[in-house]
């Protein structure tokens, strides 16, 4: 005979995340991507400097915590502007590239997941071949040779971002029509005389948001690297636009003399991926079902 015990909500033994709703590491993963999302929308309001005010006899200035003066926080670069106010500037261009790259990402791939589960037949193994061919090359060799052939401006730049990482979210949209495909709701929507694209919008799409949120989620982090490599390898963001890649490639001279002109950009880079791959861990777990049980 099995009894079943239910624990008190303030039963100690149980996890944080069911008796606080969300975690602490979470809540402060949060709160320092909110912060740093503010920093980079305020800056033109708070930058110091204007990022292209060159001052030679003020090169290379170390930041105040190093004995720098106050005029320069985060000291200045080789041609002395002012490091605060492009870190500023090069994580604003850094996370509004990650989120359109997203954003053309998801969009891209739920459209190719849906038309290829919903149509089947040689549209759905045309469409599987190119995703797993896609996965298949390294995603930063496809966009070091699509921006080689195509150019770096920024536009070109968040479409070869997105369309290098669609084929996860076409993989997921994709096995999620499979697995909806022939349960009841669907069966009744076929029934009543819906097309199969009435039922793919209308009933399909909306229960993969879930998925496809916690991908995105997970997946900016990813691309936000992917976006500093490109531009520490001079195919991302050229001057006198800046991220957060370029003021890497830039310091990568000076890295004896002058450590913290790298230090800074590596920091916020590793800042936004751990909140960024943190929040989507936790995603992962609030909306998987099988978590919940």
């Amino acid at each position: 005979m099995t009894i079943a015990v239910h624990a008190s909500p303030d039963d100690p033994r149980l996890p944080a995340p069911s008796r606080h709703g969300i975690p602490v590491v979470t809540t402060v993963s949060i709160l320092v991507l909110c912060v740093i999302v503010l920093l980079a929308v305020a800056a033109p309001a708070i930058a110091p400097y204007d990022i292209a005010t060159q001052s030679l006899l003020s090169r290379l200035r170390p930041p105040v915590f190093v004995g720098g003066g106050a005029d320069h926080l985060l000291g200045t670069d080789h041609l002395g502007r002012d490091m605060l106010a492009r870190l500023l500037f090069a994580t604003r261009t850094t996370l509004l590239i990650a989120c359109a790259g997203v954003l053309v990402g998801v969009v891209a791939g739920t459209l190719g997941g849906l038309i290829a589960g919903t149509s089947g037949g040689w549209i759905d193994q045309c469409l599987s071949a190119v995703v797993d061919a896609q996965a298949a090359v390294p995603t930063t060799l496809v966009a070091l040779t699509a921006v080689a052939l195509a150019g770096t401006s920024p536009l070109i730049l968040v479409m070869i971002i997105g369309f290098s990482d669609y084929y996860k979210y076409a993989r997921v949209v994709r096995g999620e029509v499979a697995a909806l495909h022939g349960r009841a709701f669907i069966e009744a929507a076929r029934s009543s005389g819906a097309s199969p694209w009435r039922i793919a919008m209308r009933h399909v799409l909306p229960n993969t948001l879930s998925p496809v949120i916690v991908l995105a989620s997970l997946s900016f982090a990813e691309i936000v690297v992917l976006e500093s490599s490109l531009s520490f390898l001079g195919v991302g963001i050229q001057p006198p636009n800046v991220s957060l890649g370029s003021l890497l490639g830039e310091a990568r001279n000076y890295l004896i003399t002058t450590p913290w002109l790298a230090i800074t950009p590596c920091v916020v880079i590793v800042m936004i991926t751990v909140a960024a791959a943190m929040i989507g861990d936790w995603l992962r777990a609030s909306l998987d079902p099988r978590g919940r049980a």
